[in-house]
């Protein structure tokens, strides 16, 4: 549920299924202090608000060389690895599950708030019913370097990229590859709206 300064190492979870109303839901680790180190989830994680394929909130924490599979549900700040990775580092992982929410969902994390994210991918399609919906991250505000999304993006709302919902920070060497619709303003197939 919760980890402060822990390491978790070489461990694999398959066939879970978690389904929770509150908050910091992942299937390995609700809320992470620590560091998760080669893991891997294999399952269906539903939640309200921070749920993650892996991890549902990453605290000035490090998910290193993870991934997740399966399908990833809730509210706001849902991932596909991560929900919301607040000033925490997350490299060489991706994560392939379906993603749906209504307001930051994103194939790899639903927001990263001065978190750096590099060398990672997500080829999980995502959907929402609300804003910023990203197919690698919905809401950025950190650093994203050497990363890319392939899956499909598809919001009825606003701020709809095929890598970012919604950025304000710096993006380098990045791409994007999968189909992008959405009704609302601010559509894009690399970024919904770059402030």
């Amino acid at each position: 549920g919760y980890t402060s300064d822990a390491l978790i190492y070489c461990l694999g979870l398959e066939n879970v299924s978690f389904r929770s109303n509150g908050w910091y839901v992942g299937g390995m680790v609700g809320y992470n202090s620590g560091t998760v180190n080669e893991c891997y989830v294999i399952g269906s994680i539903s939640g309200q608000n921070n749920v993650g394929g892996l991890i549902g909130y990453n605290s000035n924490a490090a998910v290193i060389a993870c991934s997740a599979a399966g399908s990833v549900a809730g509210t706001a700040f849902i991932g596909g690895l991560v929900g919301y990775n607040l000033s925490g580092t997350i490299n060489n992982s991706y994560a392939t599950g379906a993603v749906n929410g209504k307001v930051s969902i994103g194939g790899l994390a639903g927001y990263n708030s001065y978190g750096t994210i590099s060398a990672c991918y997500s080829s999980s399609p995502v959907s929402g019913s609300s804003n910023y919906a990203g197919g690698l991250i919905g809401v950025n505000n950190g650093t994203v370097t050497t990363c890319f999304a392939t899956g499909s993006v598809s919001e009825s709302g606003n701020y709809v990229g095929g890598l970012l919902g919604y950025n304000s920070a710096d993006v380098a060497i990045c791409y994007a590859s999968g189909l992008v619709s959405g009704t609302g303003t601010s559509v894009g197939g690399l970024a919904g709206q770059n402030k």
